[in-house]
């Protein structure tokens, strides 16, 4: 890439994050090669050949902890990319390894910097979607963060055909936080172009993320693939049963026992093995038939083997290492976890760990760190008290108490920083992490914070640790511990003097902690409050307003808090309750697809066709805000919300009023059709939806098929009829606008390739349901009409649509235009075309008396109009010499005895 030039250079240093490459060897090196004949059997699945062969969205492969998804991503890697080799048509493969122990391994944010990083390296030609970006943030690649801007990055860079067939392979995607891998979740589903082939192998995401992913093809590893994963299995024990060289009896015996107590898990039998690789033979059988089943049992061996001087520590430094939000080095950990500053302890415990714990050396902490050795190893200590073994439970982490040590050292650290700000400059490790995590461990400590009170109350005073832009903005002790999530300090408030009154106290924004609390999703203390607040009137506990008149249940619904709507609901919250734009909780819920929170409302008796301040529904807004929802980016490809159609069947199943449409009367159904939603809106007209319904202006929803803006059309029907011919000028500056119109139409994605198909569907799906193609606006003018008013691809292959569908193209509007009458006014010489070809009458008469070929003949301009555009130029769409051929035909075709003559002085045409 040498001859990149200097933005192309810095562009590629900024959004640097890792490389893939190092990361697929540092794999194979920890897990070592892939055993010889495993993983081919994935080739052979009808889920990989309906991904590879198929127009089908995505691949996910889907299977639990330890199941070797890692080894498959490395083979599906060399696979593809010896297919992309092979093949004559450009093509990559990227991939990413996720891995939350890393912090620029997870995040939603660093996947899409890590895979632009890819293709940008691997097709300069690509780079120019990234330079575009780099001029909307003012030339400042550091700030490259923006989650939004990355998105529209990738999907421009693997939209262009100069990208070819682009493969993605995602590993581990589970390893991110759901409320940040479905950024990335939805940036897949919403790429439409075929050559983009992504994979995605993981555990079962949750319900949201996984119903983003309903038109991903999936492939289950247990049940769907579980003979072949057992003979990918016994072939990796067969190897490690030979590295270790036994007599054949005992290599048989180990083989057997393994295959039956590792449950399928290749990672039980990589820790089996390590367990018997430098014991006496003489042991082996023992030790073997001794095995636990499964990766918790032979976790639990470990847990119990630790000596009993050690155990405390030992559970200390794992837990530091399960709860922390970033890796720890070593001196890190100790001093997070309690541990003596001792090497010696801090050794033993590392050697009582076994494969519980594994060192890497960081270069750019230029320490050692502690990681856990693999992400089922917090599974096992984070599991539920009630799946743990009686007689091991003491030996767990008891991690609510070391949320409260670990918040406990944080906050003394903070105390002790002599800054007193939260700057990074000039800050340790530990400090940064104090500043930037004690909140979190006190939110995660529970009640359990209580004990440490005593001592750290003060903290929580207004100014003590806490600054905030406004300095009135939480401006009580309890307003803070709201804010953090300290329910211990929320609860000692309320327990203390005039606590209920705290409890109730308002900002100077009129947000009560009830309102805080749920702005910032710490559902114990919504809990809590709710609970001790319990006796006083609704109106001030449960449902008071803030200075946006927004009640609790209406910020929970934005945000999309839904354990706080639960608990909100259960201490009965008004669900219809408005603020002053007449907006419920359910219309903030869909304004920002908040999809569970929606379905949470409507379960609690939210009206679902209540009408806001513009008279919109909460169906109305599901359509309208489908393209920019929830901090999403503006899809410029003009794909609708993973969670569109989702959000759509929740209010219809409520019965709510499919036809109410907005102040306006723009009905659901008139924006799916104006956006070319083809699902959306097959499932309004099976639901009921008028399809004839008019606007308040007459327009049917047809009436948008072409995509133009719902102002625009009637600005463009209505800025004037024909009356008489037009002067040179005032037509050359008609023809500006035309043209002017016809650019924006394509710079606003309005006739992209993908929409022709969906436009054919559409007219299809109208049919079906028994609409009148033909419904006329109140002025008469007709579907087919509207194409007239801009000469796009997209605006004629809806012509050619409702022509093949059968529609009257000799329609008159009430001044008796036909769309011929209005091709030629509005010199749309492809659609005047395409009207001529299908039969439409030349002759006939508006109520002025005039034919389409009185016009022609009565704008002389209009003949140098199409010779111009005979030429092809930067801002006209190329014409065939046809097409002119075509309209000459049209005057040729004019009867002698026409009424119409030319007066070829003044260009007037003489009645």
């Amino acid at each position: 890439m040498e001859d990149l030039d200097d933005d192309a250079a810095a562009f590629l240093k900024a959004i640097f994050v890792t490389d893939a490459r190092d990361d697929k060897s540092a794999l194979i090196s920890a897990k070592g090669e892939r055993t010889p004949g495993t993983c081919t059997w994935l080739l052979e699945t009808i889920a990989y050949k309906t991904w590879l062969n198929t127009r089908c969205f995505g691949l996910w492969i889907i299977g639990g902890p330890g199941m070797g998804k890692s080894m498959l991503s490395i083979f599906l890697i060399e696979k593809l990319e010896e297919v992309v080799k092979s093949s004559s048509s450009v093509g990559s493969v990227i991939y990413f390894f996720c891995d939350n122990r890393c912090a620029n391994k997870a995040g939603s944010t660093n996947i899409l910097r890590g895979l632009i990083w890819q293709l940008a390296s691997k097709n300069k030609n690509l780079i120019k979607h990234a330079l575009s970006a780099h001029k909307v943030i003012g030339g400042r690649f550091e700030e490259l963060i923006d989650i939004n801007l990355l998105r529209q990055i990738f999907k421009d860079m693997v939209r262009d055909p100069d990208a070819g067939y682009t493969y993605c392979i995602i590993d581990g995607l589970d390893e991110c936080p759901s409320h940040s891998n479905r950024h990335v979740v939805n940036c897949f589903s919403s790429i439409s172009t075929t050559r983009f082939k992504p994979i995605i192998l993981s555990r079962l995401l949750d319900e949201s993320n996984a119903s983003r992913l309903a038109n991903f093809v999936r492939l289950r590893l247990d049940p769907d693939s579980e003979q072949e994963v057992k003979k990918d299995l016994q072939a990796f024990i067969r190897r490690l049963s030979n590295e270790g060289r036994y007599p054949p009896a005992l290599r048989q015996h180990v083989h057997d026992v393994f295959l039956r107590k590792s449950e399928g898990r290749f990672l039980w039998a990589s820790l089996a093995a390590q367990e018997i690789k430098y014991m006496a033979l003489s042991k082996i059988r023992a030790h073997v038939n001794g095995l636990d089943f499964g990766l918790h049992g032979i976790y639990s061996m470990i847990m119990g083997r630790i000596d009993t001087p050690y155990s405390t520590y030992v559970h200390q430094l794992l837990s530091a290492v399960t709860v922390s939000y970033e890796p720890l080095s070593l001196d890190d950990a100790a001093l997070l976890s309690g541990l003596p500053r001792s090497s010696e302890v801090m050794n033993t415990c590392l050697d009582q760990c076994g494969r519980l714990l594994v060192i890497e050396y960081s270069w750019e902490r230029r320490a050692r760190i502690l990681r856990l050795g693999h992400e089922s190893v917090k599974d096992y200590l984070l599991r539920k008290p009630n799946d743990l073994d009686q007689d091991l439970e003491s030996n767990c982490a008891q991690l609510q108490g070391l949320h409260v040590e670990i918040a406990g050292a944080c906050l003394h650290i903070i105390a002790s920083d002599p800054s007193r700000t939260r700057s990074e400059e000039n800050k340790g490790f530990t400090t940064r992490y104090a500043w930037s995590y004690f909140s979190c461990h006190i939110k995660e400590s529970g009640n359990a914070f209580s004990t440490l009170l005593p001592g750290l109350l003060g903290y929580f005073e207004p100014g003590r640790l806490f600054s905030f832009p406004k300095p009135k903005d939480l401006d009580r002790m309890i307003h803070i511990a709201s804010y953090v999530g300290a329910v211990a300090v929320v609860n000692h408030i309320l327990n203390g003097r005039m606590g209920h009154y705290e409890g109730l106290r308002k900002t100077y924004r009129q947000m009560t902690p009830l309102h805080i609390a749920v702005r910032y999703d710490n559902t114990e203390v919504v809990r809590t409050l709710l609970q001790r607040l319990n006796f006083i009137p609704r109106d001030w506990s449960v449902s008071p307003t803030n200075d946006d008149g927004d009640t609790p249940l209406h910020i929970a619904a934005t945000v999309g808090s839904v354990d706080s709507i639960q608990a909100l609901l259960e201490f009965k919250a008004d669900a219809n309750l408005r603020n002053p734009k007449e907006e419920t909780p359910l219309h903030q819920a869909v304004d920002n697809f908040n999809l569970q929170a929606a379905q949470l409302l409507v379960s609690g008796g939210a009206e679902v066709s209540a009408r806001d301040w513009y008279g919109r529904t909460p169906l109305f807004l599901a359509v309208y805000r489908s393209n920019t929802a929830g901090g999403l980016d503006n899809r410029s490809d003009g794909s609708s919300h993973p969670d569109t159609v989702s959000m759509m069947k929740c209010l219809l199943e409520a019965h709510c009023n499919v036809n109410q449409g907005n102040e306006l009367g723009v009905s659901p159904l008139h924006l799916a059709v104006q956006r070319t939603y083809v699902t959306e809106t097959s499932l309004l007209l099976d639901w009921g939806a008028n399809p004839d319904i008019a606007t308040d202006w007459g327009f049917r929803p047809l009436h948008y098929i072409t995509g133009q803006d719902l102002f625009d059309l009637d600005k463009y029907r209505a800025r004037g009829r024909i009356s008489k011919p037009l002067s040179l000028d005032d037509q050359r500056k008609k023809d500006a606008e035309r043209h002017a119109r016809s650019r924006k139409s394509h710079c606003n994605g309005t006739g992209p390739e993908g929409d022709l198909s969906k436009v054919r569907e559409i007219v299809g799906c109208f049919k079906a349901h028994g609409a009148d193609l033909n419904a006329p606006a109140s002025d008469g003018v007709t579907p087919l009409m509207c194409c007239a008013y801009l000469e796009s691809p997209r605006c004629l292959e809806v012509a050619k649509c409702l022509l093949a569908a059968g529609v009257d193209m000799d329609a008159q509007d009430n001044d008796g235009n036909s769309c011929l009458h209005l091709a030629v006014e509005e010199c749309n010489r492809s659609l005047v075309a395409a009207l001529v070809d299908g039969g439409a009458d030349k002759t006939l008469q508006n109520k002025m008396g005039w034919t389409p070929l009185d016009l022609i003949l009565g704008f002389p301009e209009f003949w140098g109009v199409l010779e111009r555009e005979v030429k092809p130029g930067p801002d006209f769409e190329e014409a065939t010499v046809d097409d002119l051929e075509t309209v000459i035909e049209v005057v040729d075709d004019m009867p002698s005895g026409s009424s119409a003559q030319l007066d070829m002085t003044s260009g007037v045409v003489a009645m």
